[in-house]
C-alpha cells in the first residue's frame, strides 16, 4: 500500500510541476485575434426590428446576408429581414468602405459596434463575404 500512495503522490507532484501557466484571457475572445480594440459603453442589442442591410451594389452578397438572418432566427426567435439601402438604427450592415484603407491590408475590416447599429466595413468583396460566413458559423445551432 505505501508503494502504491507513494506513487500517486509522485503523480501529483510531477503534474503540478510540469503544468504550464496559463496565459491571461484577452479581454474580447474573438477569432482571428484582433489586432486593434477601442471598447466603448453600451451595447448592440438585437431586437424583433432589427434589420441586415446591404449597401445598393452589393445584392451579391444577398445570400450569405440571407443565411445570417436564418442562423439568428434559431437562438434568438427574430426573423431578421434582409433590406438592400440605406444604413439605419437597430441594423447590421457590411459593405466595402468608400475609399480603400490600404493601412488595413487586403484581407483587413473594420468592425463597429454601437447601441445603434453594427457596421462592418471591408477593402474587399470577399472578406465581406468571409465575415458574413464567420458570423453565420457562430450563429450555427448546437
Amino acid at each position: 500500500m505505501s508503494k502504491i500512495g507513494f506513487l500517486l503522490l509522485l503523480v501529483l507532484v510531477s503534474s503540478s510541476v510540469f503544468a504550464q501557466k496559463a496565459k491571461p484571457a484577452p479581454a474580447l475572445a474573438l477569432i482571428p485575434e484582433l489586432v486593434q480594440v477601442a471598447q466603448t459603453k453600451g451595447a448592440f442589442e438585437l431586437t424583433a426590428k432589427t434589420v441586415i442591410v446591404l449597401p445598393k451594389g452589393h445584392e451579391a452578397h444577398l445570400g450569405v446576408a440571407q443565411l445570417l438572418s436564418q442562423r439568428l432566427q434559431v437562438p434568438t426567435g427574430f426573423a431578421l429581414p434582409v433590406k438592400v439601402g440605406d444604413r439605419k438604427k437597430n441594423s447590421i450592415q457590411f459593405q466595402l468602405f468608400p475609399q480603400p484603407q490600404p493601412e488595413l491590408g487586403p484581407e483587413g475590416y473594420t468592425l463597429e459596434v454601437t447601441p445603434q447599429a453594427i457596421l462592418l466595413q471591408a477593402n474587399a468583396r470577399r472578406v465581406v463575404r468571409t465575415v458574413f460566413r464567420h458570423c453565420c458559423n457562430c450563429c450555427r445551432p448546437r
